[in-house]
Order: C-alpha cells, then structure tokens, then sequence
C-alpha cells in the first residue's frame, strides 16, 4: 500500500497539521470538507465498477470505505512522530489485513 510508504509521511504531516489548524476556523473546515467531499466522489466513481464485478466487498459503502482509509493513513503519523514506540513493520502489517478485511472480506 503506497500510502503507507514512509516518502509519504510529510504529506501525512501537512494534513495532519491542517486539520490542527481549522479548529476555531470555520471557513477552513469548509474548505477541507469541501476537499474531502470531492475525493470521495472521484474514488467512488473510479472504484464503484471494481465493486460492481465483485472485487471488493458488495456490502462496503465505498464513500466509507474511502474516507475510514484515508483516515487511516493519517494516523500513521503517531507511528512516526520521534522515535517510534511500536514496530513501524508491525503496525503496516495490521493496517494491510484491516484494509484488506474491509474492502475484500479477507
């Protein structure tokens, strides 16, 4: 899973830090759920035939899906903050049978 990949931790530190910051701040609590709306209706539609045919989970709201991954790869920031407390290895082992127990059942 790429976004897993230790390259992408600044990224993951940016957001992290932009949701911080919209505490108290209206307009960019608007502006990210405006962002968020539109990534989940741009993956939706490229994943939905994915779902269609039987490759992920017929059950799984993809919207959900999405956003609880998207989430997800958030909070491997606490993993990576100062000197890690749990096995980075380990925690990426957990995150790959979670998301693949939600989008394929598995």
């Amino acid at each position: 899973m790429r976004g897993l990949d230790a390259d992408r931790a600044p990224n993951r530190r940016i957001r992290v830090s932009v949701l911080g910051s919209s505490v108290g701040r209206p307009d960019l609590v608007d502006a990210i759920r405006t962002a968020d709306r539109e990534f989940i209706e741009r993956s939706t539609a490229i994943l939905a035939p994915a779902k269609e045919a039987g490759w992920i989970r017929r059950d799984a709201d993809l919207a959900a899906l999405i956003m609880w991954y998207d989430s997800h790869l958030d909070g491997r920031l606490h993993v990576e903050l100062g000197e890690p407390i749990v096995d980075p290895q380990a925690w990426d082992a957990i995150a790959r049978r979670a998301v693949h127990a939600a989008a394929f059942g598995d």
